[in-house]
């Protein structure tokens, strides 16, 4: 499922905050709910998990890891479009 974190999600989401981050909101509109958390993930199934609703799904794509790095740092991030799969 492809998600577009815009620079309306950047400009209004918190760094170092799972719910509130550029792509938690990305993702919040993507699916209107308000029930999404995102995490990093240092283990071998995975970069990125994301939490909506009931589903888990995850992303193995090193550039929304460094992404989500940057945001939290405070780091200058540029709208990005990736790729996420529900957890198997």
């Amino acid at each position: 499922m492809k998600i577009e974190v815009t620079q309306k999600n950047i400009n209004e989401g918190q760094g170092n905050c799972g719910h509130y981050c550029a792509i938690a909101l990305a993702i919040r509109d993507k699916f209107n709910t308000d029930d999404v958390y995102v995490t990093t993930d240092y283990n071998e199934d995975c970069l990125v998990r994301i939490q909506v609703k009931d589903k888990e799904f995850v992303v193995n794509d090193p550039v929304v890891e460094d992404f989500i790095s940057d945001f939290d740092c405070g780091v200058d991030v540029e709208p990005i479009q990736f790729n996420m799969e529900v957890k198997k």
